[in-house]
């Protein structure tokens, strides 16, 4: 299959990640890595883009300029998907998050193209999901094998940024249905893998991962730590994305739950463990911050029932692999590690 295929924020780390394996798997397709570099660390992907053939253009989602170009399929990584970030500067995160967003469904209709949009998990209802009933135990909360399908609450409070996404994702539909627009809605949990370059309000695993390598102080904010997430290397989504492409154009506006499952979970003391374990040092002092953030909640696991027996995909990697890929990658690139250390 030759296409030609423009993945926004395609110098971050999902984007870039993607890029990559999508050349791989459809090494004649033209790929377009779209980026604002806004991020920090996004720059340092440019030059492994660029080995492999894959464009990169400088631009920004907020100016609907810069994405007059064809294309067969837009893939949008391009979000800001930090509650913190949302919360501090809201004007400039919906900018993003939904104006953007809007300027992608817009070239997707003009060139008769299709879409997979990334959304998230956080579309659904904080008190919902903070009444669901928890068994403490001493390293985590434990939901007692329920998961969170396509059909749970997403009524307010959900986070501007949650609210941006779910906004983005009901104009996605009406694009789907007035102008018939191929699409599909990945509403992802917890990404993580090599190439994350974590800071305490987005990327908590390669944070974790950091903090330990490094020997800097380690601070579980509410929950003691507690708090549980499903957790999805960045591989396996991009496998699941491959898949979706092969087929974009049987589906218009269809949402799919998307993350690590029930097996592939984690709180921050578990994965704590895992840092010690696969590093084979002690864990760094670390402390309690009892106040919660707004926003927050103390547990979150995907069902991924659906996405399962449509795509006939399931994730393979554990938190563990995925704490043993991030560890390989800090170790092995001066770079990374000087930049994580700074953060």
């Amino acid at each position: 299959m030759k296409l030609k295929i423009l993945i926004t924020g395609g110098a971050g780390f999902i984007g870039s990640f993607l890029s990559l394996y999508l050349k791989q798997q459809l090494p004649h397709s033209h790929i377009i890595a779209f980026d604002n570099l806004s991020r920090r660390g996004s720059e340092l992907n440019i030059p492994l883009l660029q080995q492999q053939e894959i464009e990169f253009i400088h631009g920004d989602i907020r100016n609907s300029e810069d994405l007059h170009m064809p294309f067969d399929i837009l893939i949008e990584c391009s979000a800001n998907p930090s509650i913190l970030s949302v919360r501090n500067d809201p004007y400039k995160n919906l900018q993003t998050n939904l104006v953007g967003s809007i300027n992608c469904f817009e070239q997707v209709r003009v060139n008769h193209a299709a879409i997979i949009f990334l959304s998230t998990s956080r579309v659904y209802s904080i008190h919902e999901l903070n009444n669901v009933s928890l068994l403490e135990q001493d390293l985590c909360f434990d939901g007692q094998g329920f998961s969170v399908n396509e059909h749970f609450s997403t009524a307010s409070p959900i986070s501007l940024y949650g609210a941006s996404k779910l906004s983005s994702e009901k104009i996605l539909q009406e694009y789907a249905h007035d102008y018939h627009v191929p699409s599909i809605i990945n509403r992802c949990g917890l990404i993580a893998g090599p190439g994350q370059f974590g800071k305490s309000d987005q990327g908590v695993v390669a944070l974790w991962v950091a903090q330990h390598l490094f020997q800097k102080p380690v601070t579980y904010v509410g929950y003691q730590g507690k708090q549980v997430r499903d957790i999805l290397h960045v591989e396996d989504l991009c496998k699941l994305i491959y898949i979706q492409v092969l087929s974009f154009k049987r589906y218009y506006g269809e949402i799919f739950n998307v993350g690590g499952g029930a097996y592939r979970t984690a709180s921050l003391k578990q994965l704590t463990n895992y840092c010690t374990t696969v590093l084979n040092q002690p864990a760094p002092n670390y402390q309690y911050n009892p106040t919660e953030r707004p926003n927050d909640i103390k547990w979150y696991v995907t069902n991924n029932e659906k996405v399962s027996q449509t795509f006939n995909w399931q994730p393979n990697k554990f938190p563990l692999q995925v704490v043993e890929d991030i560890a390989q990658w800090m170790k092995q690139n001066t770079l990374v590690q000087k930049l994580m250390k700074s953060l």
